[in-house]
């Protein structure tokens, strides 16, 4: 039996960060989103539920890939090939 990939939480996307040496604002700059708004979903002010917020929580690790939510499992990609 396959399993998914776990989701993270934003305590754990930090101390990736941290752990790699990767400020959020590098990370954020790297992948093309606004560095206010990627602190914002690891803060939990934004939930992350439509639009680049959304986005920023797939590419986090913190929600699912959309292929999975369709029930289609992306089985090549994880998160951690996401967050660089």
């Amino acid at each position: 039996m396959l399993s998914l990939p776990r989701q993270r939480q934003p305590s754990d996307v930090k101390a990736q960060f941290r752990a790699r040496g990767m400020t959020i604002r590098s990370w954020a700059q790297t992948n093309g989103f606004s560095t206010p708004l990627v602190y914002a979903v690891l803060g939990g002010r934004v939930q992350g539920i439509r639009g680049q917020a959304h986005e920023v929580a797939v590419a986090l690790g913190l929600k699912p890939l959309p292929c999975e939510e369709s029930q289609e499992c992306c089985l090549t990609e994880t998160h951690d090939d996401l967050v660089q």
